[in-house]
């Protein structure tokens, strides 16, 4: 995988997985919300959300090239929500 451009603004982490025991790391209702988040019908994801969604899932994956490359691309994003 290229972590130099993953082009993370433009995809969620359903993009990078479809692997089972990730899509059901979350309760039913849990998952059922997040996936209506993803819908073209909805307001866009927020990028504060898209980068802590993006950052729990590279956590669960234990792949800290992807949290690297989600700090580079999300990085004001990733802090401001620890700030506010």
């Amino acid at each position: 995988m290229d972590y130099g451009n993953l082009q993370l603004r433009s995809k969620s982490f359903l993009d990078f997985t479809t692997d089972p025991a990730v899509l059901d790391g979350h309760s039913k209702a849990d998952k059922e919300d997040f996936m209506q988040s993803l819908s073209p019908d909805n307001a866009p994801m927020s990028e504060q959300n898209r980068a802590i969604t993006f950052m729990a899932f590279a956590e669960f994956c234990e792949d800290r090239q992807l949290a690297a490359a989600i700090e580079a691309e999300f990085g004001d994003e990733y802090r401001a929500v620890f700030n506010e």
